[in-house]
C-alpha cells in the first residue's frame, strides 16, 4: 500500500470529523440563538453566547426572586386558621339542635368545611352553591348519614383569590397553634 495513499485517507478523514463537527456546532448554535428571547437567527458565536449569558443571568435573579417570594409567603401558608360558625340563640336545646355545626379550616389556598345539619332534600347542592358564592371552588365532597335524620358534609376547596379577604359570616377567626 501506497504510504501517501495512506495520509491522504487520513487527512480526508479528519476532513470529514472536522466538517461533521462543525456543522452539529453550527446546530447547536441556531438552537441556543432560538431559545434566547428577542434574538433573530444570529449566527454571530460572539453575540450568541454574550446573549445567553445575559438571558442566563436574568433567569438566575428570576430564580432568586422566585425563591424569596415562596420563603416569604411559606410562612403565611404555615399559619393556619380555624372558622367556627354558630349562631348565638336561645338556650333551649331544641333550637340549637337544629342549627348545623359548621367547622371551616383555611391555610391560604385550602379550604376544608366540614358540617353537621339536618338531612333534607336539595341540601348538598345548597350548600354547594353557597361555598362557591365565597369565592371558592369545590375540589372534592363527600357526605356521610349520621343516625335518621343528620348528615355530614366534608368538603375540600380552594380559594379563588389567595387574599380575597375573610370569608362571609366568620366572625370568630382562631389561629390554630
Amino acid at each position: 500500500m501506497d504510504p501517501s495513499y495512506a495520509t491522504g485517507a487520513s487527512k480526508m478523514l479528519k476532513d470529514r470529523k472536522r466538517q461533521r463537527e462543525e456543522k452539529r456546532y453550527n446546530r447547536q448554535l441556531r438552537a441556543l440563538s432560538n431559545l434566547l428571547p428577542g434574538s433573530k437567527a444570529e449566527l454571530d458565536e460572539v453575540l450568541v453566547v454574550e446573549n445567553a449569558t445575559k438571558y442566563i443571568k436574568h433567569l438566575e435573579e428570576r430564580v432568586d426572586s422566585l425563591e424569596r417570594r415562596l420563603d416569604s409567603t411559606t410562612g403565611e401558608e404555615d399559619e393556619q386558621s380555624s372558622v367556627v360558625l354558630s349562631e348565638d340563640t336561645k338556650s333551649d336545646s331544641d333550637s340549637d339542635s337544629s342549627l348545623p355545626q359548621i367547622l371551616v379550616y383555611i391555610s391560604l389556598r385550602d379550604v376544608i368545611i366540614s358540617i353537621q345539619c339536618k338531612n333534607h332534600k336539595n341540601i348538598i347542592w345548597e350548600t354547594i352553591s353557597e361555598v362557591e358564592k365565597q369565592q371558592l371552588s369545590v375540589i372534592s365532597f363527600n357526605t356521610m348519614s349520621f343516625g335518621r335524620a343528620e348528615l355530614v358534609i366534608n368538603i375540600l376547596a380552594k380559594r379563588l383569590q389567595v387574599f380575597a379577604g375573610p370569608i362571609q359570616g366568620s366572625d370568630d377567626v382562631a389561629h390554630l397553634p
